[in-house]
């Protein structure tokens, strides 16, 4: 595993030669706000892992986990029918937001997770939380997103950076094959690194929604999509 500060260092200076003091200083903030509510939640989600060290092949990427910032943000741009919507995270990793949408009223949260290492780390932080979940039950699911079949009461799927390319395209007809299967309205939560091509605007049958800017720094484009009922 790749030394934490080692690597956030480097991208501090990236990051103050690329985009400057101030937009670094947001970013940084947000990491002292990840600490903060690490030691709230009694979790550990930081640490961050190469794909090459989870035995990842080339368009998976390796765990970095989206922020407790742009998290919030994304879910306070939700409206959740509480013990009826049903949330799933591709690609979850140490479960950072398995956890944040497990403390709403979700009917069920699921999170689906390649690496039986990472699985193992957040079913440990889901039941770290167990106390302080509102939703009706939380599940990580150690499975390979290409072949995972979708719960067809699934209605939220969020999407952080996790792969990309032909496996992407894949997770996209998973999605594409639930909604047929059982047609329903969903929404699609899909955070892209600002100068990554956001995969889902080239799908016809998503209806774009909306973008919602980053609280505290620049970098990541989180945007909705709706998949309507039929």
């Amino acid at each position: 595993m790749i030394d934490g500060t080692k690597m956030l260092t480097a991208k501090v200076i990236n990051r103050v030669q690329e985009l400057g003091f101030q937009d670094t200083s947001r970013w940084l903030w947000s990491h002292v706000d990840s600490r903060i509510r690490e030691k709230t939640l009694n979790i550990e989600t930081e640490a961050w892992i190469e794909a090459d060290e989870l035995g990842f092949e080339a368009e998976c990427h390796g765990y970095e986990p989206i922020s407790y910032a742009n998290f919030d943000l994304a879910i306070e741009h939700l409206t959740i029918q509480p013990g009826e919507d049903v949330f799933l995270d591709y690609g979850c990793g140490k479960g950072r937001a398995v956890v944040l949408a497990a403390l709403q009223p979700f009917k069920r949260v699921i999170g689906v997770e390649l690496s039986q290492q990472l699985c193992q780390i957040a079913e440990s932080n889901v039941e770290r939380i167990k106390s302080k979940t509102n939703a009706g039950s939380v599940e990580i699911v150690c499975s390979d997103a290409v072949t995972y079949e979708i719960p067809q009461d699934v209605n939220v799927i969020f999407l952080w950076n996790s792969f990309t390319g032909s496996i992407l395209e894949k997770v996209f007809e998973q999605i594409r094959k639930s909604h047929k299967e059982s047609p329903r309205e969903m929404t699609l939560v899909n955070c892209v690194p600002k100068g990554e091509e956001d995969m889902m605007a080239s799908l016809p049958w998503m209806t774009f929604d909306k973008i919602v800017e980053p609280r505290f720094f620049t970098g990541v484009e989180i945007i909705f999509y709706r998949v309507e009922a039929e």
